[in-house]
């Protein structure tokens, strides 16, 4: 049966009887097992881990729930889920096979701190589920062999906690004289996909449609790939 001919009130009473408490006490169970496993190097079972993660509809209604709870501008198809139905549908279609992610939608504001214009790509609620899904798998694996002194974007680990660190090491006869302050000008902006795409572990397929959406401004597809 088509997810889309499931009964509104059979979907609305699947969400509603979600135990969400113990949901996300059971990913993050499963997601310490797939660190052990990343840290040991034990590459066929960070993959069967990540793909079991995936494929979990409790997970996907993780996703999709965390999604509408931090929604604020749609994507370029306009879509949001507002009903307990709207939502399990959107979780029961999560799937990575023949996925295809929407064009970002092109948005525009001007900057708090410095009044310059910014922009950035909205992506539809479906290709931030996706997204949050894949994360779950993703960054456990990243975290288990990440650097201990970074602490942008990394998961509770905040500005305060970089200079906690720096106010330490500037401490005591073998602090160094000198103190550099680097900003890397559109550093993400930049980085190679060919790389990601090699290096990230975690499904390629995904990943490539996450990299190459494109955005849309002024009617007019954009490919935002880069190789090199």
């Amino acid at each position: 049966m088509d997810v889309r001919e499931f009964p509104e009130e059979y979907l609305a009473e699947l969400w509603n009887g979600k135990d969400w408490d113990g949901i996300e006490q059971s990913l993050a169970d499963e997601q310490e097992e797939l660190s052990i496993a990343a840290g040991k190097r034990a590459d066929k079972t960070v993959k069967r881990l990540q793909c079991r993660l995936v494929r979990s509809l409790d997970y996907k209604c993780l996703a999709v729930r965390h999604v509408v709870n931090g929604a604020g501008t749609p994507g370029i198809d306009g879509v949001m889920w507002r009903t307990p139905a709207e939502m399990m549908r959107a979780a029961l279609s999560l799937d990575s096979k023949e996925y295809k992610a929407t064009p970002l939608k092109l948005y525009s504001f001007r900057s708090k701190n410095t009044g310059n214009m910014r922009h950035a790509g909205i992506p539809t609620l479906y290709d931030r589920a996706m997204m949050v899904l894949y994360g779950y798998s993703l960054i456990p694996v990243l975290e288990a062999h990440a650097e201990r002194k970074s602490f942008g974007f990394r998961p509770a680990r905040s500005a305060m906690d970089a200079h906690e660190y720096i106010m330490d090491a500037l401490k005591g006869d073998h602090a160094p004289r000198y103190v550099a302050v680097i900003d890397l000008k559109t550093y993400y902006a930049t980085i190679q996909h060919a790389w990601l795409l090699k290096h990230t572990p975690m499904d390629k397929g995904v990943l490539e449609q996450f990299l190459g959406a494109g955005i849309i401004t002024a009617g007019e597809l954009f490919s935002l790939l880069r190789s090199g």
